[in-house]
């Protein structure tokens, strides 16, 4: 969706204020905050970074409207299939060389092996619809941006391949897409930003 003439002037009045006076103002933006899906499976460190990124934007001023994507969990299956099926197609013709991938890449194209023609065109085809109900909800929130937590958990662990949240190992290909695959599946442009650091490593938050 375009982004409103009035909203991106607010955001230029607010990045010239950024350098020319202390506090830039956010005043009029309305920042839309996930209730689910986004915050359900993330390590405190990246919550609380995400939190007070959220805090800062409403010291600047900024309103900050609880929204969420319609169906998330469904969207997350239908991005895994559409994903591993075109990673296992892609990689079709090196799958003698299947052994040298890293177990995630490993689960990831055996997972695109499973299923059907039907199950991937039935994903494909609902794209449209979720794409309509997103920004349906969006517009009903009347929310100029979205601000997620960025990937659930800090850098993973090279030895096993896994991400640690609040003390729990988890395969890293199940947490360093999850709050990103959405976006990618619906088309909608996404950025990450830093917002600190959890036990010394960096984490961000989603735009």
């Amino acid at each position: 969706a375009a982004v409103p003439e009035e909203t991106a002037q607010q955001v230029q009045d607010g990045l010239v204020a950024a350098g020319t006076a202390a506090t830039p103002s956010l005043a009029g933006v309305r920042l839309g905050v996930p209730t689910t899906w986004f915050t359900d499976l993330c390590d405190a460190g990246v919550l609380a970074a995400w939190e007070s990124v959220v805090d800062t934007f409403r010291t600047l001023g900024a309103e900050i409207v609880p929204v969420d994507i319609p169906d998330a969990h469904r969207l997350h299956d239908d991005v895994t299939i559409v994903m591993t099926c075109e990673l296992a197609s892609n990689q079709e013709g090196a799958l003698e060389k299947f052994a040298l991938y890293d177990i995630g890449t490993q689960v990831r194209i055996a997972r695109g092996l499973v299923p059907s023609a039907v199950d991937y065109l039935r994903s494909v085809r609902r794209r449209t619809l979720a794409q309509q109900e997103t920004i349906e909800a969006f517009d009903t929130a009347g929310i100029d941006v979205l601000v997620t937590p960025g990937i659930g958990a800090t850098a993973a662990r090279l030895s096993d391949v896994t991400m640690e949240i609040d003390g729990a190992r988890y395969p890293m290909q199940t947490i360093v897409g999850r709050n990103t695959g959405l976006f990618d599946y619906l088309g909608l442009p996404a950025v990450m930003a830093p917002a600190g650091f959890s036990d010394g490593m960096p984490v961000g938050v989603q735009l």
